[in-house]
């Protein structure tokens, strides 16, 4: 008998592991065209979950048009069905803020997932960042080329007149990862909000008190000011005051994506001042980037440390090595020494959610307001015997 468990271990959520297993049984025709899928109380029992995990995942296959819920009878495999031929053959537009980044490629992928299995095409917009040239720049590409847009938005509002005309133009356009407040259209996005309360409590909960969280250059974006406030939350919460002087604004501020530990060796300088001066015992970094160069980072200034302290015949060194948490979409150990959890980001599920959403749209399946789906965000935690063997000495 196959094991269909889900793997809590898993950084995917437990809804996908199930909805992708039985997806992956349907195609496979161990459930045939009009058959009836097991009872939901078996699926519970067979995958390990919640029955409300699993009503998410069955929710999802309804969504493709996989399986059909009949009241009172059950869950049927939907029969297969030409596509109708006066379905035209639909093109979304994907805006990424970078094209090379590893985090928007993720994204990419889970549109084109979907893409893929709906016969639709993807077209996907290069980046410009002068801010004129690119609404122009948007604005001539989406003429008379796409049916719907998947859109990042960018920092201070800088999007909102290209968005402004897509509502002009009746153009469907669906907001991944973060999401304008002043204007009322569908968003896909993670919960940020909850995974940096529970990330800060980990580090409480290890013996930190003095918690510094560190953004870059993008401040004023609701995913960030989301991971803020998840951040001072739960330090109010446990009773911890929320220090300006640990918030640390300016340190990374001129980080772009992409830049990783190239680039203006000032912001070394201005972290080393910031730790000699605050003395957190721990960080979060609010993404990817940020965790990458604060641990490059890290290291140049421990090495400059060593090396002063070996010119100096023998002076004592001391590592610096705070405790990091990080959003990402890597594994802790992919993020150097430092890092002992992370909020796993995996933007495929973005990608995928987002596309569904626009072609329900598209095609009149969905009518209504708005929609924002917040995607749960999986804390995983070191696996290593340095995470595991480090002892944490805090001061009082």
């Amino acid at each position: 008998m196959s094991n269909y468990k889900a793997d809590p271990e898993n950084p995917l959520p437990l809804y996908y592991q199930v909805y992708t297993s039985l997806k992956e049984r349907i195609e496979a025709e161990e459930f045939s065209a009009g058959a009836m899928l097991p009872a939901e109380r078996k699926l519970v029992e067979d995958y390990g979950v919640s029955r409300i995990t699993i009503i998410k995942a069955l929710d999802a296959l309804e969504s493709e048009g996989l399986i059909q819920r009949q009241q009172g009878r059950g869950t049927f495999v939907c029969e297969s069905l030409p596509a109708p031929e006066a379905e035209q053959s639909i093109t979304i537009g994907y805006a990424p803020a970078a094209l090379m980044h590893p985090y928007f490629y993720q994204i990419q992928m889970g549109i084109a997932e979907v893409l893929t299995s709906e016969h639709g095409n993807l077209h996907v917009i290069a980046p410009l960042y002068e801010r004129q040239n690119r609404l122009d720049h948007l604005i001539s590409l989406i003429t008379g080329n796409v049916d719907g847009m998947i859109v990042y938005p960018g920092p201070n509002k800088q999007d909102l007149p290209f968005y402004e005309r897509l509502v002009a133009a009746n153009i469907p356009f669906v907001m991944v990862d973060r999401y304008y407040t002043e204007i009322a259209r569908d968003s896909v996005v993670f919960d940020e909000f909850t995974a940096s309360y529970q990330l800060t409590e980990l580090l409480i909960e290890r013996g930190h008190r003095r918690i510094a969280i560190i953004p870059h250059y993008e401040v004023n974006v609701s995913s960030i000011r989301n991971r803020m406030a998840g951040y001072v939350r739960c330090l109010q919460d446990h009773n911890i005051p929320a220090r300006d002087d640990l918030i640390w604004l300016d340190v990374y501020s001129k980080l772009r994506p992409g830049i990783g530990h190239k680039g203006d060796e000032r912001m070394t300088d201005n972290l080393q001042t910031h730790l000699r001066a605050h003395q957190p015992t721990a960080m979060i970094a609010v993404n990817h980037d940020v965790a990458d160069r604060l641990t490059y980072d890290l290291m140049a200034i421990n090495h400059q440390s060593a090396q002063s302290a070996i010119s100096a015949n023998g002076a004592t060194h001391t590592e610096l090595a705070p405790e990091i948490a990080v959003f990402g979409y890597s594994k802790p150990e992919d993020h150097g020494p430092y890092t002992i959890a992370s909020a796993f980001q995996p933007g495929q599920i973005l990608g995928r959610e987002a596309a569904q959403l626009l072609i329900q749209r598209l095609r009149g399946s969905l009518d209504g307001p708005p929609q924002h789906i917040q995607i749960p965000i999986g804390i995983v935690l070191r696996n290593d015997d340095a995470s595991r063997n480090r002892e944490v000495h805090i001061e009082p």
